[in-house]
């Protein structure tokens, strides 16, 4: 016996089957699971996928870079300016290290671009880290600590410069303390570390 008045599909379903209102495509949103239509949670998005004339709906992960926060999303969010994600299926981004410049970092493995003045990019490039004793970084080390070199030091931590040595003095290996030149040594002006004297001179 038919129908008085046809039936509408089951809730948040766009498509069904016309003899048994069987779902066969959800909403915007959601995915088909067992016959009804459900929202994804956080972390991923809707995605389609056509086979013919029909859809298939699953969840998918948000990749680094992105997030989402709510459910029943057919996007996922990009991070914010200084901010990062390194891994999928998240619900918020991370910020950046204080120490980067400007806390402006990549968006999808967190380093910095470059470092605050006496700070320098560890080797992994991860994160900013003190320059030591015997080292500098400023405008011109592009985000590296740098070594003082011949005949200049720094004793402190941080440094944004290295100081000169004085006439007749060079630095030690550390490139912490000015040392007197050693016999047969000696220096061509300030700053310019100890060299060793010609044959004919002394």
């Amino acid at each position: 016996e038919g129908s008085e008045k046809c039936q509408n599909c089951p809730e948040n379903c766009s498509s069904c089957q016309r003899t048994n209102g069987i779902c066969t495509k959800c909403n915007n949103g959601y995915i088909l699971n067992n016959n009804n239509c459900e929202k994804c949670p956080i972390g991923t998005k809707t995605k389609y996928t056509q086979y013919g004339k029909n859809y298939i709906t699953s969840c998918e992960e948000c990749q680094s870079m992105t997030y989402q926060d709510q459910i029943g999303q057919t996007s996922c969010k990009s991070c914010p300016d200084r901010q990062y994600q390194t891994e999928t299926n998240q619900t918020k981004c991370n910020y950046c290290s204080n120490l980067c410049v400007s806390k402006i970092c990549e968006k999808e493995t967190g380093k910095c671009i470059t470092c605050e003045y006496g700070y320098g990019l560890d080797y992994r490039k991860t994160s900013c880290t003190i320059c030591p004793k015997g080292t500098y970084s400023n405008e011109e080390t592009e985000g590296y600590c740098f070594g003082c070199g011949l005949g200049n030091i720094s004793t402190i931590e941080g440094a944004i410069e290295c100081s000169p040595c004085n006439e007749g003095y060079g630095a030690n290996a550390e490139g912490t303390a000015c040392e007197e030149c050693q016999p047969g040594y000696a220096t061509s002006g300030k700053g310019t570390g100890c060299t060793q004297c010609l044959e004919s001179t002394y």
